[in-house]
């Protein structure tokens, strides 16, 4: 909030086990530019201070003469959006009317989304990241609407998908797997539903064909892109297409993609793998720290730090990545952040955090230890009980670990996490 220079925030009083209007009190204290506290849903209570203010007072006030406002220009900031960085520091990707516009319409024009077929997203995903952002923008921008669900269940969802008769879904591989599984206990096949955009971990074949099987009208497809470069591959929805939306990470749509050696070059040959760059109108604008966007574009491209190859279809099929992220549950992050947690343990020398295929979640967060000499190794059971004692959050703790003796290196000594991935790949 500090980096951003939140002047305002909107808040419930409480929600869930949260009590936001005490945290944001204390917050206050420390944020000089935080000045207003806007509380929603509930009355303004009686200890309330200078700064809190009640939402319905201010929808009651006489409405404001727009035409007294400077018009907006759409290719100016509109959102930041906070993702992980693979120093662990999270990096401000910062979005235009225009960005967020652009990604919303090529869902739109690649899907023949209309008011025809009374289209409606489905949105379960976080609206802290880019996919539910995007997606509560939807009906301010297309006319079409958006059911958004307040938290996952996924017997809920089925429930909700056929009250709202949604049509179409962005979601990571968690959601359209557990969907599944509810829809085919219920004996439900969501006739409503058209589209499953699925991406933000792996995603396996048989989810894609699977779909098809439980589900009556609907197809599903795997995508790809980033919080800085918002859905660069736009899947294959049509039925002749099942084998392509299984096997790649979709067709590249509205963006400009280039495979990029490891001398910079741009690699022109089909097939061949290197690092994804990627330039198009749906693009951040820049990290808000200008010395990060430095090493996140090449000639205008971003460098996405994923390894993968360009088929003949025009198509993306992502082998690995560089940066040092797990995707978990759609959800990035820093394995750096997770290490320097565990540096901090007694007993562990140095730590190396990978990705591991998780079965529910895509990935999960694996952690292979080396031990300072003599001391004893710790248990599973300890990592997990130190690493909450730390006040990390609860999906960055490690699910599994490994004692090792040394971790592959480079010549200059660096750890090969590439080695360590692919060993886990094929334990």
């Amino acid at each position: 909030m500090s980096d951003a220079s939140v002047k305002a925030a909107f808040i419930p009083d409480k929600y869930r086990s949260a009590d936001f209007r005490d945290m944001y009190r204390r917050l206050q204290e420390e944020l000089e530019c935080l000045n207003s506290i806007v509380l929603l849903r509930n009355e303004l209570p009686a200890d309330s201070n200078y700064c809190e203010v009640d939402f319905s007072s201010l929808m009651d006030n006489e409405p404001f003469d727009e035409t007294l406002l400077e018009r907006t220009d759409p290719d100016q900031l509109k959102t930041i959006l906070y993702t992980s960085g693979t120093t662990g520091t999270p990096k401000a990707v910062m979005h235009s009317h225009n960005t967020i516009n652009r990604v919303i319409d090529n869902k739109v024009d690649y899907l023949s989304l209309d008011n025809d077929h009374q289209d409606r997203m489905f949105m379960a995903s976080p609206i802290t990241h880019i996919t539910g952002y995007g997606s509560i923008n939807f009906p301010f921008t297309t006319g079409l609407s958006t059911a958004l669900m307040e938290r996952w269940d996924a017997n809920v969802a089925v429930n909700f998908i056929s009250q709202t008769r949604s049509t179409v879904s962005v979601g990571a591989t968690p959601f359209l797997k557990e969907l599944l599984d509810a829809a085919e206990a219920n004996n439900n096949p969501l006739p409503s539903m058209r589209y499953f955009i699925c991406g933000g971990a792996s995603v396996p074949p048989q989810i894609i064909y699977r779909t098809t099987e439980i589900l009556e009208n609907c197809r599903a497809f795997r995508v790809y892109g980033s919080t800085e470069a918002p859905i660069i591959t736009l899947g294959w929805p049509e039925a002749t297409q099942q084998e392509l939306a299984a096997e790649t990470d979709g067709k590249v749509f509205n963006y400009d993609v280039r495979i990029i050696n490891d001398r910079g070059e741009n690699i022109t040959a089909i097939g061949s793998e290197g690092e994804i760059a990627a330039i198009g109108s749906g693009m951040m604008l820049g990290y808000k720290d200008q010395n990060q966007n430095s090493e996140a574009y090449t000639d205008g491209y971003f460098m996405t730090g994923d390894i993968g190859v360009l088929t003949k279809d025009n198509a993306l099929i992502i082998t690995d990545r560089k940066k040092d992220i797990i995707i978990r549950g759609g959800e990035n992050i820093s394995a750096k952040e997770v290490e320097d947690m565990l540096h901090s343990h007694p007993a562990i020398k140095e730590a190396a955090v990978v990705s591991r295929s998780h079965p529910r979640l895509g990935e999960g967060v694996y952690a292979y230890l080396l031990i300072k000499p003599g001391a004893t190794p710790p248990s599973l059971t300890e990592i997990k009980n130190f690493s909450e004692s730390t006040k990390i959050a609860k999906q960055k703790i490690p699910e599994e670990i490994e004692i090792v003796k040394d971790f592959p290196r480079t010549p200059s000594g660096k750890v090969r996490k590439d080695q360590l991935r692919k060993k886990l790949r094929h334990d």
